[in-house]
This record gives C-alpha cells, sequence and structure tokens, in this order.
C-alpha cells in the first residue's frame, strides 16, 4: 500500500456515533492538522482512507431510523481543507462535518450545495441551527453542537441534532429526550448497580455458538471473541480456574482456545447464553469503547514493528475500561485473571510498558493533537504510523461490527 506523506502532517481523532437505541451507527474521524498547509493534499486523503478503511457499503435499510446515512463522518476544520475535498467525488461511505462559517463564503456555499445535491451526508458544526444562515440550512442534513450548547437551548432539539461532549449518563438521556437524533462521543460512566456481573453479548455468543458447531478455525473463533472485552475476561478466566487443573496460566485467546476444544468451548458458550440474556443495553457503547481501543493499541504495536507485544496491547486495550463496565476496581478485577505481567502492570500503574499506548488511545479519542504528538514523541512513532493503526483498528472493529 503506498501511503501518501499527507499522514506525515496531521494528526487522525476518532469518536464512536452512537444511536439512541446505544448502537454503533458509525465513526467520526477528526481531521487535526499539525502545522500549516497552504495546499492541504485533498486527493491524497482520499485515497489514503480508501485503502486503509475499505468500501463499506451504505446504510442497510434495516439499519434504525436514527442511523446516519453514511459509516464514516469527517470532521474538518477550515476553508481550506473544505475547498480541496469538496473539489473532489466523495465516497458514498463518507459525510462531511464543516464548521457553519462556511456558508458566509459564497463560493464555498455553492460547493456545498452542489455536494449536497449529488447525495453527500454533510453536516453543520454550530451553538444551534440558528446559527447556520436561513438561506444555507437546506445545504447541511445534520448539526453537530457540543452538551453544554445544547443544554443552554431550548426544550426540543432543531432536526438531525448529533450532540457532543456529553460528561454523564444523565445528559446523554437528556439530549434523547430533547429529541437528538445521537451522540458523538460517549460518557465514561456506568449505569448506576452495585457492581455488574460479567456478562457477554447475546449475538457474540449465539454467533460463537454457531462456529463452534461448525468447527471454524480456530482464527475465526479468536476474531469473533474480540468484539466483547467482557467474554474474553471470562473466558481468560475460565480456563486457568481450578476446576480445569491446568499445570500453566493460559494468557492468549489461540492458547486458550487450542486447550478447551471445541465440544467444551459449546458447552461453555452455553452458559454464557444464559448470562448474556439479561445484559443492559446501556453498557454497549462502553463494549465498542473497549473493542476499538483493543485494536487501535494492537495495530499500533503492529505498524511500529512490535507484532509480539501487539497482541498484548490488545489485551491492554480491550481491559481498561473493564473496571467501568462492572463497576468493580480495576486492580480486583486484574487480580482474578492471570494476564502478561506487562499488560497488569500497564493497567494498574502509570509507568507500565504499555501505559504511554494506552495515554495515545485517550489522545485520540478526546482529539487533543497536543497530547497526541507528545505521546508519539515519548513512543517515538511517527505520525504516519499512528494514524495507520487509528484507521486500520477502527476498520478492523467495523468488520467485527457486521
Amino acid at each position: 500500500m503506498n501511503h501518501p506523506s499527507i499522514l506525515d502532517h496531521l494528526s487522525l481523532a476518532y469518536a464512536p456515533l452512537l444511536g439512541r437505541w446505544r448502537e454503533m451507527a458509525g465513526v467520526r474521524l477528526k481531521l487535526l492538522p499539525s502545522g500549516h498547509q497552504p495546499r492541504p493534499d485533498a486527493e491524497g486523503l482520499l485515497r489514503v482512507l480508501a485503502e486503509a478503511w475499505g468500501s463499506p457499503g451504505a446504510v442497510s435499510p434495516e439499519a434504525p431510523p436514527t442511523a446516519p446515512p453514511a459509516p464514516m463522518l469527517l470532521d474538518i476544520a477550515g476553508s481550506t481543507w473544505a475547498q480541496g475535498l469538496l473539489d473532489l467525488p466523495i465516497p458514498s461511505w463518507m459525510g462531511l462535518a464543516l464548521p457553519a462559517t462556511v456558508a458566509q463564503d459564497p463560493l464555498l456555499l455553492e460547493q456545498v450545495r452542489a455536494a449536497r445535491a449529488a447525495g453527500v451526508w454533510i453536516a453543520a458544526r454550530a451553538r444551534s441551527w440558528e446559527q447556520v444562515p436561513e438561506a444555507a440550512r437546506d445545504c447541511f442534513a445534520d448539526l453537530i453542537l457540543e452538551a453544554e450548547d445544547g443544554l443552554a437551548s431550548g426544550p426540543r432539539f432543531g432536526r438531525n441534532t448529533w450532540v457532543e461532549g456529553a460528561r454523564t449518563l444523565a445528559e446523554v438521556d437528556g439530549c434523547f429526550e430533547r429529541g437528538a437524533r445521537g451522540m458523538i462521543g460517549w460518557p465514561r460512566e456506568a449505569e448506576p448497580s452495585a457492581g455488574r456481573d460479567i456478562r457477554a453479548e447475546v449475538p457474540v455468543v449465539v454467533d460463537l455458538m454457531n462456529r463452534v458447531e461448525r468447527q471454524e478455525p480456530l482464527e475465526n473463533l479468536e476474531r469473533a471473541l474480540k468484539t466483547d472485552p467482557t467474554l474474553v475476561f471470562r473466558l481468560l478466566r475460565y480456563i486457568n480456574s481450578a476446576a480445569l487443573g491446568l499445570k500453566v496460566e493460559v494468557t492468549a485467546l489461540r492458547q486458550a482456545l487450542m486447550l478447551l476444544g471445541y465440544l467444551p468451548l459449546l458447552r461453555w458458550l452455553s452458559r454464557m447464553l444464559l448470562d448474556a440474556a439479561a445484559k443492559e443495553a446501556a453498557s454497549r457503547p462502553l463494549v465498542h469503547l473497549s473493542v476499538r481501543r483493543g485494536f487501535l493499541m494492537e495495530r499500533l504495536g503492529a505498524v511500529s514493528g512490535h507484532p509480539v507485544e501487539a497482541q498484548e496491547m490488545f489485551l491492554c486495550g480491550m481491559f481498561s475500561l473493564l473496571d467501568v463496565l462492572l463497576q468493580r476496581p480495576l486492580g480486583e478485577l486484574v487480580a482474578t485473571l492471570p494476564l502478561p505481567e506487562r499488560v497488569r502492570a500497564s493497567l494498574l500503574e502509570q509507568d507500565g510498558p504499555y501505559s504511554l499506548h494506552l495515554r495515545w488511545v485517550e489522545a485520540v479519542e478526546g482529539s487533543s493533537p497536543s497530547a497526541i504528538r507528545e505521546v508519539l514523541g515519548a513512543l517515538r512513532i511517527s505520525p504516519r504510523a499512528a494514524n495507520l493503526a487509528v484507521l486500520q483498528g477502527l476498520a478492523a472493529a467495523r468488520d467485527l461490527d457486521g
């Protein structure tokens, strides 16, 4: 794959697009330029996005009515990037988020209008629909506003409003009650509970049972398992339990599957299915975030030349929100699971071997270019490698969602 130099001159950040049923509806990919570029390489950017992200189809006709019309929303700042991208054919799997101020430029507004007429999904970033000039509102299908602005607005949101930056689940619920189409990002907060049991998603368990019955290759089973961090947690804890009496600790998924075998795995999954039926829908966004953390860290290890450590980085990212998911201290949860020492240290200590990698994921989620650059400098990883890790990790997680 030929990667244009554009990846050396920007940082990519992401946030999930989540619907009112807590379903993963897509991703917002934010472009954070890292220096002055008088002529941004818009064509190179689209090429590398297509190569790394692939060509996912449009939203399914069976998708919820609140689902966005494209699975990727590319968020850009400034008129220069907007002009460059709007001069090009935008693929059907991509939408554009633009500042509402583009409507003040007559030439740029005509580009936006032409793109909308061609079927491109375009959202305006503003503090309210009233901030978008009335004559230009038909150019934007959706509005993106900050939760702080949304909470200060009237009793109902305007049409097709996405809210970003909600800090609590109460704010999320309030936004949906006032008519929000969806959320961009999700608070790191679980539903109030005295501490959850560790359950797996019903669809994941059913899919795995079908795969086991067909005796699919172990790599297929491992791939399917990675869609749910709590299921990985339970499997590794089970395989190392006293009931099985193994002589060595098992810390890798593939090893656990080889030792367990198809029939015992099927019996174990049958028990998991009973537990899975009671899983709260509200925890699904945290599962989505955990999965993506795992893949982003895994890809960062792989593209930076550390394939062995990449497998451990996946576990580190996957389990980094386990305490929020289950509302139990992370130290207590990690103590029950034999993890590689480097993973354990990275989850529990600020200076663990993968702690900086985890900080990088958090910076990517927080759209902080300065934090991203600081961590990558400490890790001696190039912006290009990190940006590839973002794209490849998101693509891998998206493929598992499907």
